[in-house]
């Protein structure tokens, strides 16, 4: 996955127990989904969204 698509810079990535509530939180307050729930080997997941301020952020679960 060519992740340069999702943002040309540094990104914050927040620890959260569930990537898939925290994503549905972001897009019930007007953010949108660009990456989701990916697996990062055994170690965990990862999903990217954008703000409704046009933010990119990271999330990630440990597994």
């Amino acid at each position: 996955m060519d992740y340069t698509m999702v943002a040309s810079g540094p990104v914050i990535v927040l620890d959260v127990d569930s990537v898939d509530d925290t994503l549905a939180v972001v897009e019930k307050q007007g953010g949108s989904t660009l990456i989701g729930r990916t697996a990062v080997g055994d170690m965990g997941f990862s999903a990217y969204f954008k703000d409704p301020e046009g933010n990119v952020m990271g999330l990630w679960e440990t597994a």
